[in-house]
Protein backbone atom coordinates (compact mmCIF):
# COMPACT_ATOMS: atom_id res chain seq x y z
CA UNK A 1 0.00 0.00 0.00
CA UNK A 2 2.98 2.30 0.57
CA UNK A 3 3.62 2.23 -3.24
CA UNK A 4 0.05 3.32 -3.98
CA UNK A 5 -0.08 6.62 -5.87
CA UNK A 6 -3.58 8.05 -5.58
CA UNK A 7 -5.00 10.20 -8.35
CA UNK A 8 -6.79 12.40 -5.82
CA UNK A 9 -6.16 13.02 -2.14
CA UNK A 10 -9.50 13.85 -0.51
CA UNK A 11 -9.06 15.77 2.74
CA UNK A 12 -11.74 15.57 5.42
CA UNK A 13 -11.29 17.53 8.66
CA UNK A 14 -13.53 16.43 11.50
CA UNK A 15 -14.33 17.41 15.06
CA UNK A 16 -17.04 15.66 17.11
CA UNK A 17 -18.68 14.57 13.89
CA UNK A 18 -20.30 11.30 15.00
CA UNK A 19 -23.75 12.33 13.71
CA UNK A 20 -22.86 12.60 10.02
CA UNK A 21 -19.32 11.36 9.37
CA UNK A 22 -20.43 7.84 8.41
CA UNK A 23 -22.50 9.33 5.58
CA UNK A 24 -19.59 11.51 4.47
CA UNK A 25 -17.11 8.60 4.39
CA UNK A 26 -19.62 6.38 2.60
CA UNK A 27 -20.16 9.04 -0.06
CA UNK A 28 -16.41 8.97 -0.78
CA UNK A 29 -16.14 5.17 -0.79
CA UNK A 30 -19.13 4.74 -3.09
CA UNK A 31 -17.75 7.16 -5.69
CA UNK A 32 -17.05 5.37 -8.95
CA UNK A 33 -13.27 5.89 -8.87
CA UNK A 34 -12.71 5.99 -5.10
CA UNK A 35 -10.28 3.03 -5.15
CA UNK A 36 -7.94 5.17 -7.28
CA UNK A 37 -8.03 7.90 -4.63
CA UNK A 38 -7.20 8.26 -0.95
CA UNK A 39 -9.27 9.74 1.86
CA UNK A 40 -7.25 11.56 4.51
CA UNK A 41 -9.32 12.16 7.63
CA UNK A 42 -7.84 14.64 10.08
CA UNK A 43 -9.41 13.99 13.46
CA UNK A 44 -9.13 17.39 15.11
CA UNK A 45 -9.22 16.31 18.75
CA UNK A 46 -12.71 14.79 18.74
CA UNK A 47 -14.05 13.78 22.16
CA UNK A 48 -17.16 11.88 21.04
CA UNK A 49 -17.49 8.62 19.09
CA UNK A 50 -16.03 10.00 15.85
CA UNK A 51 -12.82 7.95 15.97
CA UNK A 52 -14.63 4.65 16.47
CA UNK A 53 -16.95 5.35 13.55
CA UNK A 54 -13.93 6.09 11.34
CA UNK A 55 -12.32 2.77 12.34
CA UNK A 56 -15.56 0.89 11.67
CA UNK A 57 -15.93 2.50 8.25
CA UNK A 58 -12.36 1.57 7.31
CA UNK A 59 -13.30 -2.05 8.01
CA UNK A 60 -16.40 -1.73 5.84
CA UNK A 61 -14.37 -0.56 2.84
CA UNK A 62 -11.13 -2.57 2.83
CA UNK A 63 -10.50 -1.83 -0.87
CA UNK A 64 -10.31 1.91 -0.19
CA UNK A 65 -7.30 3.80 1.10
CA UNK A 66 -8.61 5.66 4.13
CA UNK A 67 -6.10 7.19 6.51
CA UNK A 68 -7.00 8.82 9.81
CA UNK A 69 -4.54 11.16 11.50
CA UNK A 70 -5.25 12.30 15.06
CA UNK A 71 -4.13 15.81 16.01
CA UNK A 72 -4.80 18.10 19.00
CA UNK A 73 -7.75 20.40 18.43
CA UNK A 74 -6.56 23.37 16.39
CA UNK A 75 -9.50 24.27 14.17
CA UNK A 76 -10.61 23.40 10.66
CA UNK A 77 -7.86 25.39 8.90
CA UNK A 78 -5.07 23.66 10.81
CA UNK A 79 -6.70 20.29 10.05
CA UNK A 80 -6.98 21.01 6.33
CA UNK A 81 -3.39 22.24 6.23
CA UNK A 82 -2.21 19.02 7.85
CA UNK A 83 -4.15 17.14 5.19
CA UNK A 84 -2.42 19.12 2.44
CA UNK A 85 0.98 18.18 3.92
CA UNK A 86 -0.03 14.51 4.04
CA UNK A 87 -1.50 14.39 0.52
CA UNK A 88 0.14 12.10 -2.05
CA UNK A 89 -2.24 12.59 -4.96
CA UNK A 90 -1.59 14.67 -8.04
CA UNK A 91 -4.86 16.41 -7.26
CA UNK A 92 -6.53 17.49 -4.02
CA UNK A 93 -10.16 17.94 -3.05
CA UNK A 94 -11.93 18.63 0.21
CA UNK A 95 -15.07 17.35 1.92
CA UNK A 96 -16.50 18.37 5.27
CA UNK A 97 -17.47 15.62 7.69
CA UNK A 98 -21.17 16.55 7.64
CA UNK A 99 -21.47 16.82 3.85
CA UNK A 100 -21.73 14.37 0.92
CA UNK A 101 -20.29 13.72 -2.52
CA UNK A 102 -22.55 12.61 -5.33
CA UNK A 103 -21.60 9.30 -6.94
CA UNK A 104 -19.72 10.83 -9.91
CA UNK A 105 -18.02 13.73 -8.10
CA UNK A 106 -14.48 12.31 -8.26
CA UNK A 107 -14.77 10.69 -11.69
CA UNK A 108 -16.28 13.71 -13.46
CA UNK A 109 -13.85 16.23 -12.00
CA UNK A 110 -10.85 13.97 -12.52
CA UNK A 111 -11.69 13.16 -16.14
CA UNK A 112 -12.53 16.81 -16.73
CA UNK A 113 -9.23 18.20 -15.48
CA UNK A 114 -7.28 15.54 -17.40
CA UNK A 115 -9.17 15.83 -20.67
CA UNK A 116 -9.17 19.64 -20.79
CA UNK A 117 -5.70 19.94 -19.18
CA UNK A 118 -7.13 22.68 -16.99
CA UNK A 119 -5.49 24.02 -13.86
CA UNK A 120 -8.70 23.37 -11.98
CA UNK A 121 -12.09 21.74 -12.44
CA UNK A 122 -15.17 22.82 -10.48
CA UNK A 123 -18.70 21.57 -10.03
CA UNK A 124 -21.75 23.00 -8.28
CA UNK A 125 -23.07 22.37 -4.79
CA UNK A 126 -26.54 22.27 -3.30
CA UNK A 127 -28.20 22.45 0.12
CA UNK A 128 -30.79 19.87 -0.94
CA UNK A 129 -29.77 16.21 -0.95
CA UNK A 130 -32.61 15.50 -3.37
CA UNK A 131 -31.03 17.95 -5.85
CA UNK A 132 -27.78 16.01 -6.16
CA UNK A 133 -27.06 15.05 -9.78
CA UNK A 134 -27.22 11.26 -10.15
CA UNK A 135 -25.77 10.85 -13.65
CA UNK A 136 -22.29 11.51 -15.00
CA UNK A 137 -21.82 14.94 -16.58
CA UNK A 138 -18.78 15.87 -18.65
CA UNK A 139 -16.69 18.92 -17.87
CA UNK A 140 -16.38 21.71 -20.42
CA UNK A 141 -13.56 24.26 -20.78
CA UNK A 142 -14.47 27.72 -19.49
CA UNK A 143 -12.75 31.06 -20.02
CA UNK A 144 -11.15 32.52 -16.92
CA UNK A 145 -13.34 35.60 -16.68
CA UNK A 146 -16.53 33.60 -17.16
CA UNK A 147 -15.59 31.12 -14.43
CA UNK A 148 -14.56 33.85 -12.01
CA UNK A 149 -17.76 35.79 -12.74
CA UNK A 150 -19.79 32.64 -12.07
CA UNK A 151 -18.14 32.24 -8.68
CA UNK A 152 -18.23 35.95 -7.80
CA UNK A 153 -21.87 36.58 -8.69
CA UNK A 154 -22.97 33.05 -7.67
CA UNK A 155 -24.56 32.29 -11.02
CA UNK A 156 -22.95 28.89 -10.41
CA UNK A 157 -22.61 27.71 -6.82
CA UNK A 158 -18.90 26.84 -6.62
CA UNK A 159 -17.06 26.51 -3.30
CA UNK A 160 -13.77 25.37 -1.81
CA UNK A 161 -15.10 21.82 -1.45
CA UNK A 162 -16.62 21.56 -4.95
CA UNK A 163 -13.29 22.18 -6.65
CA UNK A 164 -10.43 19.92 -7.76
CA UNK A 165 -6.97 21.42 -7.22
CA UNK A 166 -3.58 20.61 -8.69
CA UNK A 167 -1.25 19.87 -5.77
CA UNK A 168 1.64 21.29 -7.79
CA UNK A 169 -0.01 24.74 -7.92
CA UNK A 170 -0.80 24.67 -4.20
CA UNK A 171 2.87 23.85 -3.53
CA UNK A 172 4.30 26.39 -5.99
CA UNK A 173 2.17 29.21 -4.58
CA UNK A 174 2.58 28.01 -0.98
CA UNK A 175 -1.19 28.17 -0.49
CA UNK A 176 -2.60 27.29 2.92
CA UNK A 177 -5.76 27.96 4.88
CA UNK A 178 -5.36 30.92 7.21
CA UNK A 179 -5.26 29.61 10.80
CA UNK A 180 -5.93 33.06 12.26
CA UNK A 181 -9.25 33.54 10.44
CA UNK A 182 -12.33 31.58 11.56
CA UNK A 183 -14.75 33.09 9.07
CA UNK A 184 -13.95 33.34 5.37
CA UNK A 185 -10.86 31.13 5.38
CA UNK A 186 -12.47 28.87 2.79
CA UNK A 187 -13.26 31.62 0.27
CA UNK A 188 -9.77 33.04 0.82
CA UNK A 189 -8.13 29.72 -0.12
CA UNK A 190 -10.46 29.17 -3.09
CA UNK A 191 -10.03 32.64 -4.58
CA UNK A 192 -6.27 32.71 -4.06
CA UNK A 193 -6.03 29.38 -5.90
CA UNK A 194 -8.37 30.43 -8.72
CA UNK A 195 -6.41 33.65 -9.19
CA UNK A 196 -3.27 31.55 -9.83
CA UNK A 197 -4.94 29.46 -12.54
CA UNK A 198 -4.88 30.13 -16.25
CA UNK A 199 -7.19 27.40 -17.56
CA UNK A 200 -10.51 26.23 -16.16
CA UNK A 201 -13.11 23.50 -16.57
CA UNK A 202 -16.63 23.32 -15.15
CA UNK A 203 -18.97 20.40 -14.54
CA UNK A 204 -22.47 21.87 -14.62
CA UNK A 205 -23.91 19.45 -12.07
CA UNK A 206 -24.75 19.42 -8.37
CA UNK A 207 -22.17 16.93 -7.17
CA UNK A 208 -21.69 18.24 -3.62
CA UNK A 209 -24.28 18.35 -0.82
CA UNK A 210 -23.60 21.05 1.76
CA UNK A 211 -25.43 20.37 5.01
CA UNK A 212 -26.41 23.43 7.04
CA UNK A 213 -26.00 22.27 10.62
CA UNK A 214 -27.74 24.27 13.40
CA UNK A 215 -25.22 25.57 15.93
CA UNK A 216 -22.30 25.49 13.47
CA UNK A 217 -19.78 28.33 13.44
CA UNK A 218 -21.38 29.94 10.38
CA UNK A 219 -24.70 30.20 12.25
CA UNK A 220 -23.22 31.98 15.30
CA UNK A 221 -23.12 35.76 15.23
CA UNK A 222 -20.15 37.44 16.92
CA UNK A 223 -17.80 40.28 16.03
CA UNK A 224 -15.36 37.59 14.85
CA UNK A 225 -17.54 37.28 11.76
CA UNK A 226 -15.97 40.50 10.50
CA UNK A 227 -12.88 38.37 9.81
CA UNK A 228 -14.49 37.56 6.47
CA UNK A 229 -13.65 41.14 5.48
CA UNK A 230 -10.00 40.44 6.35
CA UNK A 231 -10.21 37.37 4.11
CA UNK A 232 -11.46 39.52 1.23
CA UNK A 233 -8.60 41.98 1.69
CA UNK A 234 -6.10 39.08 1.73
CA UNK A 235 -7.55 37.84 -1.57
CA UNK A 236 -7.23 41.30 -3.11
CA UNK A 237 -3.59 41.44 -2.03
CA UNK A 238 -2.85 38.10 -3.71
CA UNK A 239 -4.89 38.89 -6.80
CA UNK A 240 -2.98 42.13 -7.45
CA UNK A 241 -0.04 39.90 -8.33
CA UNK A 242 -1.70 36.81 -9.81
CA UNK A 243 -4.76 38.26 -11.61
CA UNK A 244 -4.38 42.06 -11.80
CA UNK A 245 -6.85 42.20 -14.70
CA UNK A 246 -9.66 40.95 -12.43
CA UNK A 247 -8.87 42.60 -9.11
CA UNK A 248 -11.09 45.65 -9.67
CA UNK A 249 -14.13 43.53 -10.56
CA UNK A 250 -13.55 41.35 -7.53
CA UNK A 251 -12.90 44.14 -5.01
CA UNK A 252 -15.76 46.39 -6.10
CA UNK A 253 -18.31 43.58 -5.71
CA UNK A 254 -17.03 41.13 -3.10
CA UNK A 255 -16.30 43.62 -0.31
CA UNK A 256 -19.77 45.25 -0.31
CA UNK A 257 -21.39 41.83 -0.91
CA UNK A 258 -19.78 40.47 2.27
CA UNK A 259 -20.72 43.66 4.11
CA UNK A 260 -24.36 43.14 3.13
CA UNK A 261 -24.25 39.56 4.40
CA UNK A 262 -22.57 40.63 7.63
CA UNK A 263 -24.99 43.48 8.29
CA UNK A 264 -27.96 41.23 7.59
CA UNK A 265 -26.72 38.78 10.24
CA UNK A 266 -26.13 41.56 12.77
CA UNK A 267 -29.57 43.05 12.10
CA UNK A 268 -31.34 39.67 12.27
CA UNK A 269 -29.81 38.98 15.69
CA UNK A 270 -30.38 42.46 17.07
CA UNK A 271 -26.68 43.30 17.28
CA UNK A 272 -27.18 47.05 16.87
CA UNK A 273 -23.72 47.88 18.31
CA UNK A 274 -21.94 45.66 15.76
CA UNK A 275 -24.19 46.97 12.97
CA UNK A 276 -23.40 50.60 13.88
CA UNK A 277 -19.66 49.96 14.01
CA UNK A 278 -19.67 48.57 10.48
CA UNK A 279 -21.96 51.35 9.28
CA UNK A 280 -19.52 53.98 10.54
CA UNK A 281 -16.48 52.31 8.96
CA UNK A 282 -17.73 51.80 5.38
CA UNK A 283 -19.39 54.17 2.92
CA UNK A 284 -22.93 53.00 2.23
CA UNK A 285 -22.61 54.12 -1.41
CA UNK A 286 -20.32 51.18 -2.12
CA UNK A 287 -23.44 49.01 -1.93
CA UNK A 288 -24.49 50.38 -5.31
CA UNK A 289 -21.86 48.09 -6.87
CA UNK A 290 -23.91 45.13 -5.58
CA UNK A 291 -27.27 46.66 -6.47
CA UNK A 292 -26.48 46.24 -10.16
CA UNK A 293 -25.32 42.59 -10.13
CA UNK A 294 -26.23 39.24 -8.61
CA UNK A 295 -29.54 37.80 -7.45
CA UNK A 296 -32.62 40.07 -7.25
CA UNK A 297 -32.96 39.71 -3.47
CA UNK A 298 -29.31 40.68 -3.00
CA UNK A 299 -29.67 43.69 -5.30
CA UNK A 300 -32.77 44.85 -3.38
CA UNK A 301 -31.02 44.47 -0.01
CA UNK A 302 -28.00 46.39 -1.28
CA UNK A 303 -30.15 49.20 -2.67
CA UNK A 304 -32.08 49.46 0.61
CA UNK A 305 -28.83 49.73 2.56
CA UNK A 306 -27.43 52.33 0.17
CA UNK A 307 -30.52 54.49 0.69
CA UNK A 308 -31.00 53.93 4.43
CA UNK A 309 -28.92 51.56 6.59
CA UNK A 310 -31.42 52.01 9.45
CA UNK A 311 -34.34 50.90 7.27
CA UNK A 312 -32.23 47.88 6.27
CA UNK A 313 -31.62 47.09 9.96
CA UNK A 314 -35.27 47.42 10.96
CA UNK A 315 -36.47 45.28 8.06
CA UNK A 316 -34.19 42.30 8.75
CA UNK A 317 -34.59 42.62 12.52
CA UNK A 318 -38.39 42.51 12.20
CA UNK A 319 -38.31 39.66 9.66
CA UNK A 320 -36.16 37.64 12.04
CA UNK A 321 -38.64 38.26 14.87
CA UNK A 322 -41.56 37.11 12.73
CA UNK A 323 -39.67 33.95 11.71
CA UNK A 324 -38.96 33.11 15.36
CA UNK A 325 -42.64 33.56 16.26
CA UNK A 326 -43.71 31.37 13.35
CA UNK A 327 -41.31 28.68 14.53
CA UNK A 328 -42.87 28.76 18.00
CA UNK A 329 -46.33 28.30 16.48
CA UNK A 330 -45.08 25.36 14.44
CA UNK A 331 -43.80 23.71 17.61
CA UNK A 332 -47.17 24.02 19.44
Amino acid sequence: MSDFKPAISVIMPCYNAEKYIETAIRSFAENTVSTKCELIIINDGSTDGTRKIIDDMCSCYPDNVIRCIDIPNGGVSAARNRGIREARGKYISFIDSDDMYAKYFLESLLSGIRRTRADTCCCCWTRSEDSLTKQKVEAVPVKKKKLLDNVLYKTKLVAVWSTLYRRSIIAAENLRFSETIKYGEDIEFLWKYLSCCKTFALVNANYYFYRLVPGSAMNRVTWDKTQMLDAVMNIIGKMETTSPEYVESFASYMLPRKLISLQKDFASHGEIEYFSRIESQYDKKMMLHVAGRGKPEVRLAALTYAVSPRSFYLFFHQISGIQKKMKLFQEL
